[in-house]
């Protein structure tokens, strides 16, 4: 479990088999380490050795790029045991990893063919941090930093009739976007941040289409062209973006309801890197009900389980809502020319001060010269 590492695991004198990433089976996939970021879960297969003399070390080391600054009372270094006998002496294979390489689960083959097919609807979403007008880091999707709403995504989905079609209701800093019914719905995710980002969408595995790990680049390793004629795709629910990368998933809009897509980073996520995708939401409106115990704790709270984010029936009005953060404002604002001109202004004076003072010193220093002649 992790809200922040990503992880580089393997185990020494032994090899590993995926058979699974995120629910998915997979065909048997031998690897020797295995990185697994925030969200991300695999199912490895691993051959016992026909020595059972020596115990191993297992190594689960996070990965120091993660962090901006590497606390020095972190250890980033964790290592248990494969214990074959209690009180053996401890194997030796490869203790240490020359460098890290990150694990590309495009590889990956699923168990269960699933043909890709074409896209009816694209969304792109562009990764940012920037610091807002309040002097508080915010992260977000296509520069739309998430609020939470007042009232739960899926009761205004479910409470908001025919509106419950138009983005708006949702709120202003959700990033709403609808999909129709049976859509095959494609999403790019552009990382343009500094540091690595583990994504995950709520209520589908999803096909991963296409990576990128330099989208700037004009090599093919780094950027690779996009095929679409795979003939089975990998899919899992979280999926990895370096710095200048991207990620292009596609799954098919037949699960109706509202989902969340957002990186697992804990803090990440509550400094508004999350979006939200609805999904045939008056299909959703045939087939799913709240049960009556979800408002009742909704109100126990002071929360309207109806209306729009701000528990209103418009598509205007969310009064009540709380206010979105608004960008830094650079260059010669009038605040910034009031500034400076008031920086001039003190400077000037200072200077006149001194000039003045000079003046006053010099002249009574001469009138008691002329006292002493006299």
């Amino acid at each position: 479990m992790s809200a922040l590492s990503m992880y580089h695991f393997w185990i020494e004198g032994h090899d590993m088999r995926i058979i699974e990433a995120d629910g998915v089976d997979t065909e048997e996939l031998p690897v020797d380490v295995i990185t697994i970021s925030v969200a991300q879960r695999y199912s490895i297969l691993i051959t016992a050795r026909p020595d059972t003399s020596k115990n191993w070390p297992i190594h689960a080391n996070l990965d120091p790029d993660m962090y901006d600054v590497v606390p020095d009372d972190l250890q980033l270094n964790v290592t248990a045991t494969l214990s074959y006998a209690s009180g053996q002496e401890m194997g030796s294979e490869r203790p240490t990893l020359d460098e890290y390489k990150y694990f590309d689960d495009t590889v990956l083959v699923p168990s269960a063919v699933e043909g890709m097919s074409k896209a009816d609807a694209s969304h792109d979403l562009h990764v940012s941090f920037n610091t807002y007008s309040d002097g508080k880091p915010y992260a977000s999707f296509n520069n739309i930093s998430f609020i939470n709403p007042n009232t739960p995504s899926l009761s205004t989905l479910t409470s908001m009739g025919s509106l419950s079609a138009d983005a708006a209701v949702y709120g202003p800093n959700t990033g709403a976007t609808i999909f129709n019914h049976m859509d095959m719905v494609q999403v790019t995710i552009y990382n343009w941040d500094a540091g690595t980002h583990p994504f995950h969408l709520h209520g589908h595995n999803f096909q991963v289409v296409h990576k990128a790990i330099d989208v700037t680049s004009d090599d093919p390793a780094l950027n690779p062209p996009f095929n679409e004629t795979q003939v089975n795709p990998m899919r899992r629910d979280t999926i990895t973006i370096h710095s200048t990368g991207s990620a292009t998933i596609r799954f098919r809009a037949d699960n109706p309801g509202a989902w969340f897509l957002h990186c697992h980073i804990e803090w990440h996520m509550n400094q508004g890197l999350s979006t939200l995708l609805l999904e045939a939401p008056l299909q959703a409106q045939q087939t799913l009900s709240t049960p009556v115990v979800f408002g009742q704790q909704c109100q126990s709270q002071g929360i309207s389980p109806t209306g729009n984010a701000a528990g209103l029936n418009s598509t205007t009005d969310f009064e009540g809502l709380q206010a979105e953060p608004t960008y830094l404002v650079t260059g010669w604002t009038p605040k910034a020319v009031g500034a400076l001109t008031g920086c001039i202004i003190t400077a000037l004076c200072g200077i006149a001060a001194v000039i003045a003072y000079g003046y006053t010193e010099q002249e009574g220093s001469d009138e008691q010269q002329e006292a002493e002649d006299k």
